[in-house]
């Protein structure tokens, strides 16, 4: 076929055309998108809220802030907007979270201008007292009570007997029971507080009281069944309000009584009570911020968020008294990049933080005061068990819980089970001070991958109470590694690993714990014990007793430690400092040569160099900084036996030295 010069031109051109149509759509499409973009951040606002300012108001600048909270839960937020509140300002109620952000753009509820953080508070005045009798003033209100603050103090319920136990004499039934030592009067519709289980409580409404019998409205929860010797104590009753900081709730009248702890008269500003049951509350919500703020003496949670949630930042805010959770996140295992830093919790009686997810990080926070008895309300723990804790993670996967500080916890101060998990520089002391049969650091089930290190534990459980463990591996754990952390002072040991399998205990320092420094336990025939390592660890007690070891392991018949040690430090004033129990067939008390060679295991042990053992002390830094610190006026050695003159630590570390 012969081309013309027109058909030799006309095919490139044609493609040439259809190129730059591609290009133009391409283009346009581009521009599009950046458009849309571009519209969508600009049609993103900020919201002012202020006590001083009005709902008429657009709320887009300070001069134009809104009013009230009402305002705010009624209005619909886009991805990116701002809702501020203002420094200062103080508001009754909390917030619904109805709408999520994007990644992009979260909604972010904050503060602004200058002073102290915005106050959602979840308690309301009562007023209208008159006098009841003696010390004790009444006032009618509208809800239920569970939970009493004098000028923003926690007051305490009444209770009795007022801080010990009274202890169950036999049982009639599932629900009636009886006490010597109970003052025969009416006890009905006073509050039953049953600790079936060293581990948890169980709130029962008391509906028939005869002599020192007493008849409770249910069952107790599960399998904890009543027995004899039980303990127990009852709360708000009119009987057991004899002191003064006490408070009753009368719910047949609604009747609320109160002894004020200066002995005055209940002013009108003076005694409030919990009303509200969430401060902050959102369900199936994503990318939302939450930063700067006070949420205090809600019924409930200061933050819920329940349903399946992801990418929520809860940052600088403050939980305070708030009854159940400072923060809870528990509905859904697949909870997803949840980050909690930089709060204080204080106050909480059910956990502080109470989480559930993957990916997540709670850093750097505050958590004290959690399930004391003196701040118990009406419906106790809430929960049976599993609860009471610091931080309560139940299950975590793929998370980091890092530099947090925790003192005075009733339970656990962290409980946790999940893998992939690494906890590490938290500094947790006096833990299970209510609760016992926990630890400073409680896990079990599964935990493969997960990693607790470097973390500083100490004054777990009262010291009459030997069940308090710095480090508790409960049964059925599995895959954890316990690595470089310190723990001194607690109650029984130092750490506890109980029916585990893959646990490695390594280069950690126990230090002048009650009841021994490390204990293995394997007494449970169908849970398998083994592969557990024990290496490169200080285990040290300052005194020698009946109940002091340096080792501890200890099997039922018929069962092995599924332990292997080796080159520990062991130092006790005794030289026979590992306890060795493997029944039927041996007993005793081993020195570390004896072990050695009764056990196999023990191979590179040895004993520090120390003449006196009353004059160790333990140094540690539990600060972010590297510490040190100059011995100028007595001579220090370390367990080597060598001169100390000047001790560097870097953060979270520690080391035992002897003065001279």
């Amino acid at each position: 076929m012969k081309l013309s010069k027109q058909n030799i031109i006309d095919f490139p051109t044609r493609v040439n055309l259809h190129s730059l149509e591609l290009n133009s759509f391409i283009t346009r499409f581009i521009v599009i998108c950046a458009l849309l973009s571009f519209f969508s951040i600009s049609h993103a606002e900020t919201y002012y809220v202020s006590k001083s300012g009005n709902d008429s108001n657009a709320g887009t600048n300070e001069s134009q802030a809104w009013l009230s909270l009402e305002k705010v839960n009624s209005f619909s937020f886009s991805p990116g907007d701002q809702i501020l509140f203002k420094r200062g300002d103080k508001w009754k109620g909390g917030i619904l979270l109805n709408q999520s952000g994007t990644p992009e753009n979260p909604i972010i509820y904050g503060a602004y201008s200058v002073g102290e953080k915005p106050i959602f508070h979840g308690d309301r005045k009562i007023i209208g007292w008159s006098h009841h009798e003696a010390n004790i003033f009444k006032s009618t209100v509208s809800n239920p009570v569970n939970q009493l603050s004098w000028n923003d103090e926690t007051m305490q319920v009444a209770r009795y007997p007022d801080s010990t136990y009274l202890y169950m004499s036999s049982i009639a039934s599932n629900t009636t029971f009886s006490c010597d030592d109970l003052p025969a009067s009416n006890w009905v519709g006073a509050t039953a507080i049953l600790r079936l289980v060293p581990w948890g409580f169980e709130a029962r409404k008391i509906t028939g009281s005869s002599g020192n019998s007493l008849t409770i409205e249910s069952f107790p929860y599960g399998s904890y069944a009543m027995n004899s010797g039980d303990p127990f104590f009852i709360v708000n009753s009119l009987i057991t309000l004899d002191g003064p900081g006490q408070w009753v709730y009368e719910e047949s009248t609604n009747t609320l009584y109160f002894w004020p702890p200066d002995g005055s008269v209940p002013n009108d500003e003076s005694v409030s009570v919990s009303i509200d049951e969430y401060g902050f509350k959102g369900t199936d919500i994503s990318f939302v911020n939450i930063q700067d703020i006070c949420i205090s003496g809600f019924q409930k949670d200061g933050i819920l968020f329940s349903g399946l949630c992801s990418n929520i930042t809860i940052h600088n805010t403050d939980l305070i008294n708030n009854y159940e959770c400072g923060i809870h996140v528990y509905d859904d295992e697949a909870n997803n990049n949840i980050a909690i830093s930089d709060n204080l919790i204080s106050g909480s009686n059910r956990d502080g933080i109470r989480l559930t997810g993957i990916n997540c990080t709670i850093t750097n926070n505050t958590i004290q005061n959690i399930s004391l008895m003196a701040n118990i309300g009406l419906n106790a723990f809430i929960d049976s068990y599993n609860t009471a804790s610091g931080i309560l993670l139940y299950p975590i996967s793929e998370s980091l819980i890092s530099h947090n500080k925790m003192d005075n916890i009733g339970y656990n101060g962290i409980m946790f089970y999940g893998t992939n998990n690494t906890v590490e520089y938290n500094r947790i002391n006096r833990a299970c001070l209510t609760l016992q049969d926990g630890g400073g650091i409680y896990s079990h089930l599964e935990q493969t991958g997960s990693v607790l290190k470097n973390n500083i534990i100490s004054n777990c459980g009262p010291v009459y109470d030997q069940s308090c463990f710095g480090i508790y591996m409960d049964a059925s754990s599995i895959g954890m590694t316990i690595e470089n952390n310190t723990v001194f002072s607690c109650s029984r040991n130092g750490i506890f690993t109980s029916n585990c399998s893959n646990i490695t205990v390594s280069g950690n320092t126990l230090f002048d714990n009650n009841v021994g420094q490390y204990l293995a336990r394997h007494h449970v025939e169908d849970i398998p014990m083994f592969n557990n390592i024990v290496s490169g660890n200080v285990f040290f007690a300052k005194t020698a007793n009946n109940w002091q070891s340096s080792i501890n392991l200890w099997s039922s018949a018929g069962l092995e430690h599924g332990i292997t040690s080796y080159n520990n430090v062991l130092g006790c004033p005794e030289e026979n400092s590992i306890a060795y129990y493997l029944p039927p067939w041996y007993w005793d008390r081993l020195t570390i040569e004896e072990y050695q060679q009764i056990s196999g295991n023990g191979q590179g042990s040895i004993r520090p160099v120390v003449s006196n053992y009353e004059n160790a002390e333990l140094f540690y830094n539990d600060t972010t900084i590297e510490k040190t610190i100059y011995f100028d006026d007595v001579t220090y050695r370390d367990l080597n036996g060598d001169i100390v003159s000047v001790l560097t630590l870097q953060p979270f570390t520690s080391q035992i030295l002897v003065s001279e």
